[in-house]
Parts: structure tokens; C-alpha cells; sequence
């Protein structure tokens, strides 16, 4: 049975949607934050690679 109830908007850092999306990179987490409704991303830089223990 779909669900027609409003959600609340996701607000996010880019530190937290890099890793809920799989460890996405900048340009992804720019277009995400664009394309998907309901999603807010804080300004600021997503982590870059060699900054990510998970990316290394």
C-alpha cells in the first residue's frame, strides 16, 4: 500500500550524504542535492578522498 503522507525534508551535511551515498563523490552530491525533492545539503565541501577513511 503506498504511503501519500508528506515526509519531512532530509537535511543533510556533505560529510553525511557522502556516506549515505556510498561514498559519492562532489559533483554527485552537487546533482543530488539539485534533482532530488525534499533534499537539503548544507554548503560546504563534500570530503575529498584521501580524506575519507572509507575512500582510502
Amino acid at each position: 500500500k503506498p504511503l501519500y503522507k508528506l515526509k519531512k525534508p532530509l537535511l543533510l551535511t556533505t560529510e553525511e550524504a557522502h556516506v549515505m551515498w556510498g561514498h559519492a563523490g562532489k559533483e554527485t552530491i552537487e546533482r543530488l542535492s539539485e534533482n532530488v525533492k525534499g533534499l537539503h545539503i548544507s554548503d560546504g565541501q563534500a570530503p575529498k578522498w584521501k580524506d575519507c577513511k572509507t575512500c582510502i
